[in-house]
């Protein structure tokens, strides 16, 4: 499958800004939120000459960026006249165009740190990658003499505090980093060039890349970055193709009987269409995600979670839905984790049959598929990826809300929130014969709950196992006027908006209501 991936990013190399990099990797290793800035301060802590840390957000009093902070602090102990060593970051920062929809980012402490270390042994230079609108550094790397290497999820900020969010990221040696650091260096080049500050005033003597594999177990590896264009034509960024996508969907349609993906966000239309396709294959199709994640600013940029998985679930269809299985992110409580609330999902990952793994920076959202510069790595092993899986993925998606079970409590909330409307009712005419349904209703509601419980019905049906069991009541006239009733309708608004559609269009109920039954007390 590695080589599918690489036939095609080589057929689509037009299309997209990136290096796409066949290397070796090893020592591969699965990280989360509990261990990866623990694992960024020992590698940093190893370096003998150089150690670039390139970050989307880095502040150095959260919890990550005080263990990087001490790490570095550590590592300009060990710096001498015959052997300095050079810290290198590379951060993000927003320009005005982005500041319209986010904040600008605070100050890091990166330079307080450099003018409280810095001496003739040891350096730490800080360079500031501006984007106005496009071409955002949204990739989290770590290189350390371009022999050790880590490619995060997320970065050293406080919303990773104390387990405010999952992350996901991945540890490596190997060949692998000397291609990582090339895509830091053509950043860091770039930003220099600009500035016309010389770029060789800050490099140190030559490190030999780590190709020597030794002993360890190696394992052949795609890198695949999504590279920055000249400052001038950012406004063409985003027409060029994430080599990411390129990746993905070529590894759906290769894809046998699995494929796993946990994301922030998943919006883009032709990786649901890839896997819709899938489904139809009869390939099952798990997917890990934040209902709620970022939800105010996705609108803008392809379409919330909600939306995006509704659009899958009606592209399967009811022929192949047991084949996709969606497990919103809960929380310790089991909740299913709203928007500001703590507990995100933030991690990226993604499996096919369980073997081929693509892990880094990238959401498979129109931002980052389109508009940011994202690093992923690219491997194909059944033993290592099954540690990345009970890692990273299997207890994660068993522990998430079932996205059917889900749109049941939905159903069941608008059901209800109509039961209020109706006992509610002011005394007039029809007063009567709405107390009467809303009352109908509580019994058919307790009728149906019972029901979708049992264990026999799978858990794509129960959604339309309760609309049957309740439309016919709901459909039942309880005013004056004829035509659609508030009750039938917003339980087929609500059942749409999660892809089941009952009814192909909203807009056909009043045919199908002008023959209801007006219901009599």
């Amino acid at each position: 499958m590695l080589n599918r991936i690489a036939r095609q990013l080589t057929q689509n190399h037009n299309k997209f800004i990136a290096q796409a990099s066949r290397c070796h990797a090893n020592r591969l290793m699965p990280l989360t939120s509990e261990d990866m800035f623990e694992r960024a301060a020992t590698v940093i802590e190893s370096t003998q000459v150089e150690v670039c840390l390139q970050f989307y957000k880095f502040y150095s009093n959260s919890i990550g960026g005080q263990k990087i902070v001490r790490a570095i602090r550590a590592l300009q102990k060990k710096a001498s006249p015959e052997n300095p060593i050079c810290v290198k970051f590379l951060i993000n920062a927003r320009g005005k165009l982005s500041q319209l929809l986010y904040k600008p980012n605070d100050d890091s402490g990166i330079e307080r740190l450099a003018d409280e270390l810095n001496n003739e042994n040891f350096s730490i230079v800080k360079a500031t990658h501006t984007a106005t609108a496009f071409g955002t550094l949204h990739s989290k790397m770590i290189i350390s003499d371009r022999r050790r290497g880590l490619l995060l999820g997320g970065d050293p900020q406080f919303s990773n505090d104390l387990n405010a969010q999952f992350e996901t990221g991945i540890y490596f040696e190997g060949e692998v980093c000397s291609y990582l650091y090339s895509d830091f260096l053509d950043s860091w080049q770039k930003i220099y060039r600009s500035e016309n500050v010389r770029t060789d005033a800050l490099c140190l003597k030559t490190i030999e890349p780590y190709l020597v594999m030794d002993k360890d177990v190696f394992v052949n590896c795609l890198l695949v970055c999504k590279n920055q264009i000249e400052f001038l034509s950012s406004l063409k960024y985003g027409y060029a193709v994430s080599p990411f996508k390129i990746s993905v969907v070529a590894a759906i349609l290769s894809a046998k009987y699995s494929i796993k993906t946990m994301t922030p966000n998943l919006n883009d239309p032709d990786i649901i269409a890839a896997l819709a396709l899938a489904c139809a294959k009869r390939v099952t199709v798990s997917v890990s995600i934040a209902k709620h994640h970022n939800d105010t600013k996705e609108v803008y940029w392809g379409g919330t979670n909600l939306k995006s998985l509704a659009k899958l679930v009606s592209l399967v269809g009811r022929r192949h839905r047991q084949y996709i299985k969606i497990h919103w992110a809960t929380n310790l409580k089991g909740e299913v984790v709203r928007i500001h609330e703590k507990e995100k999902l933030h991690g990226k990952f993604f499996c096919v049959d369980d073997s081929l793994v693509i892990m880094g920076s990238s959401p498979m959202d129109r931002q980052g598929l389109y508009y940011s510069r994202e690093a992923d790595v690219i491997f194909d092993d059944k033993l290592i990826a099954s540690v990345f899986l009970q890692k990273i993925f299997n207890e994660k998606f068993l522990l998430g809300k079932d996205y059917y079970l889900d749109c049941c409590d939905q159903l069941i909330k608008t059901i209800q929130d109509q039961i209020v409307r109706l006992r509610s009712s002011k005394p007039v005419i029809n007063f009567f014969s709405q107390r009467s349904k809303a009352l109908l209703l509580q019994n058919e509601l307790m009728e149906a709950r019972e029901m979708i419980s049992h264990p026999d019905i799978p858990l794509w049906e129960k959604p339309e196992a309760l609309m049957r069991h309740m439309l016919s009541s709901l459909s039942m006239q309880s005013g004056l006027w004829s035509g659609g009733t508030t009750s039938y309708k917003s339980l087929i608004e609500k059942s749409n908006e999660y892809g089941l559609q009952y009814h192909d269009h909203v807009e056909q109920l009043d045919i199908i209501l002008n023959s209801a039954v007006r219901y009599k007390a």
